[in-house]
């Protein structure tokens, strides 16, 4: 019998349990002071009334709870020390004093700055009262006994740790009924002392206190596992892998998982579970439950036939760790096989395939089908590992995700047309043409990704061969991104602008609002904001050549500016649009080409009259907007970047490679157009109206509350406020459309109040008011099935 002398060469270990609640804990403490700080005259209050509501607590009571308190913090680390050096844990004593040494002086530092922060919420949340001079808002050695207690993982072991919690309560309890702090305070104080503790256990890691590799022996043995070998296989961040040879010839893989890597790969894929769709992502903190579930997995998916490696044996060895014995698979991978150059054959991946099918018939999703884990035996069979990843009573998006991968993994590992003529055998084309969407790389496994970061024409040629078995079919679109950058940063522009916009509404009054106003300019402007669906109305139809109803269009126009209300402004209006006309009978591709035209047209003359109205603008005595030096610098430096840019070949192809598809979608039908005078005057002059009908809006609005600006300055305001809003990722552009537009003004000499007043006005009767009219078109379309 062979066994290794060694078990690893750490000493230590970075428990990623650790980490996880070391950033969960700094988390609550930003938001416990975050709280405390807006509610400061609440939490000051509660604090008033729990020292009165003590005054009446009989006087024994409170002289013990005084007693523990004052004793606790020299008596508890005393008991700890004593306990830790009898276990011959010196290590964890010095790191449990040091901890505690830096958490006292960090807290230190801390109430320095708070007392410098001059800020009168946080210290009245901190400390009760606005008193600053001789005050030490938190309490160093609460947070220090705390650390020392945290690193001794005091807290884990039964009697001694029931005394440490009920200390270090007592001792929190009297620094409140005394008055000499808050609850926030108290609550900041042990969060940040575990916070800091935290920090140090993973920064120094935890002794190592492992099973044994004799201890493993032992118990393999006692589960009728009699060997001749075991060797250290593999070391992971998630646990031990030994190789054993039986007696009986046989060989099995053992999974040893140790108490110290709990939490290993918790932040990853709890992140990935936040963010995509297909769930089943998230890892407990708990070794027992992977090993448990990875048994769960094994059996399920043996019961139906398909084979997977047998588990042999799952034992606990003493409190800290527990291995799972597996039976070891002779053979090569799918991915062992292809890197060799060899083709798998096709009745292989019909098995494999085959076997897909009889998960999913169970309701089992194996969620990792990646060509690492499908192996052939020397048999010739297929087997299928990696089952730790997979979910019984699978749902629909599982399964279909499911399918995609093994269609990718059989794709990779043979060829897309002989996959696909297997699939077509083993599933319906309904279940083919429904798995097209899924077909993405995020929703795959992390080997899968991996290989299809570099190999993306895959994706895009399977889904191409699967459409092929039902060309006309309406493929639904799956979205499996939870959280996106462009949501972040759109929370995140929403929140600026509300920050630039609010402290501005307190410049004007509602009711001078309402009176001062000169309503008959409003009418204009709400007049004006309805001739603006017209022009969009006569805009999309002069790109269409087949019969479209004028009417509906029209609807569709006010249905697009309701939905502009959740998404930006002009991805709203062409979904809105696009969707229509397909709707009404206007193939796909030429409702594309017709609404991205339109856009087109209208940036052009939107450009054009900017420039025109700018000259204009500047010409006259009243306009005195004279742009600043560093405005001047920034425009310079942005030119000559897109100089330098344009002047880099890969720059300039992939500009070249992302608008070329653009102009030649749009290059047929504006060839078309240009042929057809009637029809290019017609798109020219509705973008010209469409245009003029909102500068006159907002020209009415800003002269509704009495401003002299020209005609030819707001038209050049509007232009230059709606482009920037036209680039906002916010909904509607709202928040960068009001600061631009009021920004402008300014800039040409309006005052703020009436720039605000003005706008204001004008978002109301172009954005506001024509949502319920936009919503009620909507709702008509879509119940007419024309949207």
């Amino acid at each position: 019998m062979t066994i290794p002398m060694t078990n690893s060469s750490r000493k230590a270990a970075r428990r990623p349990r650790d980490l996880v609640t070391l950033l969960a804990t700094l988390a609550v403490t930003a938001l416990v002071t975050a709280l405390g700080t807006f509610a400061a005259q609440t939490t000051a209050g509660l604090d008033a009334d729990l020292t009165t509501a003590t005054r009446v607590l009989p006087s024994f009571v409170l002289f013990i709870l005084n007693t523990i308190g004052a004793t606790s913090i020299i008596f508890v680390p005393v008991l700890v020390g004593i306990s830790l050096l009898t276990r011959n844990r010196t290590r964890q004593l010095v790191d449990a004093l040091l901890a505690a040494g830096l958490s006292v002086l960090t807290l230190v530092a801390i109430s320095i700055l708070v007392v410098q922060s001059n800020s009168p919420r946080l210290i009245l949340a901190l400390t009760g009262g606005i008193q600053t001079e001789g005050v030490t808002p938190l309490d160093p050695l609460i947070a220090g006994l705390i650390s020392f207690l945290v690193i001794a993982r005091v807290f884990d072991r039964g009697k001694l740790g029931l005394i440490a919690t009920i200390s270090v309560i007592a001792l929190s309890f009297a620094s409140l009924v005394a008055g000499q702090t808050t609850i926030v305070t108290q609550l900041v104080n042990i969060l940040l002392g575990w916070a800091i503790g935290l920090a140090v256990r993973y920064s120094f890691g935890t002794p190592i206190n492992r099973a044994s590799v004799e201890k493993l022996v032992e118990a393999l043995d006692s589960g009728g596992l009699i060997f001749d070998q075991i060797d250290l296989s593999l070391e992971t961040s998630e646990g031990r892998i030994y190789r054993a040879i039986l007696k009986t010839g046989a060989q099995i893989n053992v999974w040893v998982f140790d108490w110290e890597l709990q939490g290993s790969g918790v932040l990853g894929s709890w992140w990935r579970g936040l963010t995509i769709k297909t769930s089943g992502d998230f890892k407990g903190m708990s070794i027992r439950r992977r090993v448990e579930r990875t048994a769960l997995l094994t059996y399920a998916i043996s019961a139906t036939g398909v084979c997977v490696p047998e588990v042999e044996l799952v034992r606990e060895i003493e409190p800290d760790s527990i291995f799972i014995a597996l039976e070891n698979l002779s053979g090569s991978s799918f991915a062992d096989i292809n890197s060799r150059k060899i083709q798998i054959t096709a009745s292989q991946i019909e098995k494999f395939l085959t076997d897909v099918k009889t998960m999913h018939d169970a309701d089992i999703a194996h969620r990792s089908l990646a060509a690492e884990n499908i192996y052939v035996t020397q048999s010739g069979d297929i087997a299928i590992t990696g089952v730790h990843s997979g979910t019984v009573a699978a749902t629909d998006l599982q399964q279909r995700v499911d399918l995609a991968e093994a269609l990718v993994t059989a794709s990779r590992s043979s060829s897309i047309l002989e996959t696909v003529q297997i699939a077509k055998k083993l599933f319906s084309t309904k279940e083919l043409i429904r798995t097209i969407p899924a077909i993405q790389g995020v929703a795959m496994s992390r080997k899968t990704r991996q290989y299809l970061a570099s190999n993306k024409e895959l994706m895009k040629d399977l889904r191409k061969a699967l459409g092929e078995l039902a060309p006309s079919a309406d493929l639904q679109p799956i979205s499996f991104q939870r959280i996106k950058w462009k949501n972040i940063l759109l929370a995140s522009a929403s929140v600026v602008a509300l920050y630039v916009l609010v402290p501005q509404f307190s410049q004007i009054s509602l009711k001078d609002l309402i009176t001062t106003a000169e309503w008959k300019w409003a009418g204009v402007a709400l007049i004006a904001s309805g001739l603006t669906y017209f022009a969009s109305t006569a805009l999309l139809l002069s790109f269409i050549s087949v019969p479209v109803n004028r009417y509906r269009t029209l609807q569709a126009q006010l249905a697009a500016s309701f939905a502009t209300l959740v998404t930006p402004p002009t991805l709203g209006s062409v979904a809105v649009n696009i969707r229509f006309l397909s709707r009404a009978g206007v193939s796909g591709p030429a409702a594309a080409t017709a609404v991205g035209v339109s856009q087109v047209v209208i940036f052009f003359i939107h450009v054009l009259l900017l420039v025109v109205f700018g000259v204009v603008a500047g010409t006259q005595t009243d306009f005195s907007f004279r742009p600043s030096r560093i405005t001047l610098v920034i425009f310079v430096v942005i030119f000559a970047l897109l100089i330098l840019g344009f002047s880099i070949n890969q720059v300039r192809n992939w500009i070249l490679n992302k608008t070329r598809p653009i102009f030649s979608q749009a290059g047929p039908t504006l060839a078309i157009i240009a042929q057809q005078p009637q029809r290019l005057l017609l798109s020219v002059l509705a973008s010209i109206s469409l245009n003029f009908a909102y500068i006159v809006a907002f020209f009415a609005a800003l002269n509704a509350f009495g401003s002299d600006i020209s005609f030819a300055t707001a038209a050049f305001v509007y232009l230059a406020g709606a482009t920037l809003g036209q680039a906002a990722p916010t909904p509607g552009g709202i928040g960068a459309v009001e600061a631009a537009l009021i920004a402008g003004l300014t800039a040409s000499g309006i005052p703020s109040g009436t720039a605000l007043s003005g706008v204001l006005l004008y978002r109301v009767a172009t954005f506001w008011l024509p949502v319920l009219p936009g919503w009620y078109a909507f709702a008509n379309l879509q119940s007419k099935n024309a949207l």
